[in-house]
C-alpha cells in the first residue's frame, strides 16, 4: 500500500472506494498489518482489528471466540476525519478545514435524510389513524372506499381524511397515544384489514366482567385480497401459532407473548362479490376446561355477528375438537348443520 499523499488527496474529493484507499494507507501507516480477509490487525493484539465492509468500517474486538463492534463508521466520514486531522498535523489548515467540510455536508445530509424518514413515518401512521377514525364513524362508506380506492378522488370524505391526518400527525408529533380500543370491539369489529395491508388493529378487552382478552385483526395476503387474519387470546405456550401483525402471517407464538387471555382462537375471514365467509382453524384451551373453551367460542360468535356472518366452517375438525362442538351444540351454544371432508358447517345461536 502507498503511504498516504495529502497532496494528491486534497484533489479529489471524498468516494468509498478512495475513502477505503485512505483508510487502509492510514492503517499501514500506524503498523496495521492485513490478514487474508483484509482486516488490519495491530501487532501484538491479536483480538483487535479494523473490518472492511461495502458501506463501513468497523473497529472490532474478540470476545469468546466471536467479533464484536467497538465502533462504527461510514468509510467516508471515517477517512474525511482521518485526512483532516493529518492534514491539522502536517499544518495544511486549508485541507484540514475542506475535509472537516465534506464531513460536516454528509452529516447534514445524513440528518436530512433521517428527518424525512421520520415525517414519512409520522404521516404514514396518522394517515392509518385517519382511516380508522373514519371507519369508526362511515363504516360502509369506508369499506367501500378500500373495495375500490379510485373512489377516494372523488368522495366527500377525501377532505375529512385529509384533516384527520394533520390532527393526527400533530398529536402524535405532541407525544399522545391512542388506542385501538377506541375505534373497535368485539361486537363492533374492523373490517379494514379484508383490504388494507397496513391497518391492522390489537385492543385488550375485558369479557364476562373479568376476563381479559387481546383481539388482533390483521390483513392476510396481497393488497386488495379481501381477506384477513383474526386471532383471540394467546397461545398457551411458546412455539404455538400466532399472527405476525406486521406481514399478516402466522408465526411462533413466543413473539406475541404479551397477549392476554387464558387460550385462543384463531379463523381467516374472506370476503368477495358473492359476499363474507369465516372459517375457524384453531381453538386452543387446557384439556377438560370447558368453560374456557365457551367463553372463546362464544368471542368468535360475537365476532362473526359483529361481521354479519350466519355461517361459518369449522376447519378439519379432528376428533377432540369435534367431540367438543357436539357437546356445545347440545348446551345449545350452536348448530351443526354439516360435514363434509372434515369441516364442519356451523352457526352461532
Amino acid at each position: 500500500m502507498q503511504p498516504l499523499d495529502l497532496a494528491r488527496t486534497s484533489k479529489r474529493k471524498p468516494t468509498k472506494a478512495l475513502a477505503k484507499r485512505i483508510l487502509q494507507a492510514w492503517l499501514d501507516s500506524r503498523g496495521f498489518v492485513p490478514d487474508r480477509w483484509g482486516n488490519y490487525k495491530e501487532p501484538g493484539e491479536p483480538n483487535v482489528r479494523w473490518h472492511f465492509k461495502t458501506n463501513v468500517v468497523n473497529e472490532q474486538s474478540k470476545r469468546g471466540g466471536s467479533w464484536a463492534n467497538r465502533s462504527s463508521h461510514t468509510l467516508i466520514a471515517a477517512a474525511t476525519n482521518v485526512v483532516a486531522n493529518l492534514a491539522k498535523k502536517a499544518g495544511d489548515d486549508a485541507l484540514a478545514e475542506r475535509y472537516r467540510g465534506y464531513g460536516a455536508k454528509r452529516r447534514g445530509q445524513a440528518k436530512k435524510r433521517k428527518s424525512r424518514a421520520e415525517e414519512n413515518k409520522l404521516t404514514h401512521a396518522a394517515g392509518i389513524l385517519a382511516y380508522k377514525a373514519l371507519a369508526y364513524e362511515h363504516p360502509e362508506e369506508v369499506l367501500e372506499l378500500l373495495r375500490n380506492p379510485a373512489l377516494l378522488a372523488h368522495s366527500p370524505l377525501k377532505d375529512t381524511a385529509g384533516q384527520l391526518r394533520e390532527m393526527f400527525k400533530k398529536n402524535l408529533a405532541d407525544g399522545m397515544k391512542y388506542n385501538d380500543a377506541d375505534w373497535v370491539s368485539i361486537d363492533n369489529p374492523p373490517f379494514a384489514p379484508l383490504y388494507h395491508t397496513d391497518i391492522n388493529y390489537r385492543w385488550d378487552e375485558v369479557v364476562d366482567g373479568r376476563f381479559d382478552y387481546t383481539i388482533r385483526a390483521a390483513h392476510k395476503g396481497a393488497a386488495g385480497s379481501g381477506e384477513m387474519n383474526v386471532y383471540v387470546g394467546k397461545p398457551l405456550e411458546h412455539g404455538m401459532m400466532d399472527i405476525d401483525l406486521t406481514t399478516g402471517g402466522i408465526t411462533d407464538g413466543a413473539a406475541t407473548f404479551d397477549a392476554k387471555g387464558d387460550g385462543a382462537v384463531y379463523g381467516i375471514l374472506h370476503e368477495d362479490a358473492r359476499g363474507r365467509t369465516a372459517a375457524l382453524y384453531m381453538l386452543m384451551a387446557q384439556p377438560g376446561n370447558m368453560g374456557v373453551g365457551i367463553r372463546l367460542l362464544n368471542i368468535w360468535c360475537r365476532l362473526m355477528a359483529g361481521y354479519g356472518i350466519d355461517l361459518w366452517t369449522g376447519y378439519q375438525v379432528n376428533a377432540q375438537a369435534e367431540t367438543f362442538l357436539k357437546a356445545l351444540e347440545k348446551r345449545g351454544k350452536l348448530w351443526i348443520l354439516g360435514k363434509s371432508a372434515g369441516n364442519l358447517l356451523v352457526r352461532c345461536r
